[in-house]
């Protein structure tokens, strides 16, 4: 057995001019598509979340597509040893070696793949461990959304602003200091990491190459055709290009978000002839006093904890903060509305995916960060208000 990870940061699938793409573009097509349940989903979504472009779908299309190059730069986990938990990531990732790219994986269309585009839940950790025994005797490639932004100097890897050289678009950066979905569900991810180093995995950062580099209002094709296809897809129509066929055994993803939906609303076409285990996963739910999103602020940062905040009513490390002050923001972690609302949206989030016959194996993941009234990684972390109701 061979293990090899392909790594997509934010600059490859959630830039700057992916936002505005999605902002002026995305969101005033779906008037002219079919009324699937998919797309009426992303509209109510974009109606709130307006900018957030389709970042595991366009993972999912970088993964199959044929089209287009890709590179790959190897890169090495060099994470801190000490729990990565608390206001600061303790993730590290070397930068990309330029001077070994490659832009082909050896054995790519006959290995086993496996997608990751959601944060870690305790119980993903044991699933994981059972697939790479179960799968002992084949090639595996391990796709993962997000990526470590630090280096192992604990400088930015990328800063804000920078231009990728591979597709000329623009870094966002993160307001937690790391990605998402590494962020929540730290110990798990670190635990991932750790194992795939020990395992000797070949590790390499997915950059897609794009001959005409974008400016901020647009984007490159391979992303402009990509947006076509998964709005194909997800309005009922067939898929209008030419993708590679890869032997899929199981996905993990989260169960609110519009890129969520639509990622495995396009490997179900992609994936038509094998059965495909997808194990979702959910998320801690608080009460919060706070009225509404105008009511939160980012600045000024308190230097103390990174720009968190310890909520102490939770033992919680937060972000953004309540104006008004630390008898504010997230109260108490609800449990019993966790494990309701999880069981809840799992069936809503398969419901409206089903609206066309798929050959998905549903699997319960699990909690990120777990069910204990104080979370795992001592991370909430964002401020309830902030989380996005499914319009289910």
């Amino acid at each position: 057995m061979t293990i090899t990870i392909l790594t997509y940061d934010g600059l490859v699938t959630g830039s700057v001019e992916l936002r505005e793409y999605n902002k002026k573009y995305v969101v005033n097509s779906y008037k002219n598509l079919k009324q699937t349940p998919l797309i009426k989903y992303f509209n109510d979504y974009d109606k709130v979340k307006g900018n957030e472009p389709f970042y595991d779908a366009y993972l999912v299309y970088l993964a199959f597509q044929k089209g287009y190059t890709n590179n790959y730069y190897p890169i090495t986990f060099t994470d801190k040893s000490i729990s990565n938990k608390g206001y600061s990531s303790k993730l590290r990732t070397s930068m990309p070696n330029i001077k070994q790219k490659i832009n082909s994986i050896p054995g790519y269309e006959s290995s086993v793949h496996v997608f990751i585009m959601c944060p870690f839940s305790e119980k993903m950790i044991q699933d994981i461990k059972g697939t790479l025994e179960e799968l002992k005797e084949e090639d595996i490639i391990i796709h993962i959304q997000g990526e470590a932004m630090l280096n192992e100097n604990n400088e930015p890897r990328y800063k804000n602003d920078e231009k990728d050289r591979d597709t000329g678009m623009t870094n966002k950066g993160s307001m937690f200091g790391e990605a998402f979905n590494l962020f929540t569900g730290g110990l798990e991810v670190q635990e991932f990491r750790k194992l795939v180093n020990k395992l000797g995995a070949k590790i390499y950062a997915v950059k897609p190459e794009c001959s005409d580099k974008t400016s901020f209002r647009n984007v490159p094709k391979l992303y402009r055709d990509a947006t076509k296809d998964i709005l194909s897809v997800c309005s009922g129509d067939n898929l209008k290009l030419k993708y590679r066929l890869l032997k899929v055994h199981s996905v993990y993803q989260d169960i609110t978000d519009k890129d969520n939906l639509a990622s495995l609303s396009l490997l179900s076409e992609l994936c038509k002839d094998n059965k495909v285990y997808i194990n979702l996963v959910g998320y801690r739910i608080y009460s919060s006093n706070t009225e509404n999103i105008n009511g939160l602020q980012f600045y000024p940062i308190p230097k103390k904890y990174n720009g968190f905040r310890r909520n102490p009513k939770t033992g919680e490390y937060e972000k953004p903060y309540d104006k008004r002050g630390e008898d504010y923001g997230n109260q108490r972690f609800m449990k019993q509305k966790s494990i309701a609302s999880y069981d809840e949206y799992i069936q809503k989030f398969i419901n409206v995916l089903e609206y066309k016959k798929n050959n998905f194996n549903y699997i319960k993941s699990g909690i990120v960060d777990g069910t204990n009234q104080i979370s795992r990684s001592l991370r909430s972390p964002f401020n309830m208000t902030l989380y996005f109701n499914p319009p289910f």
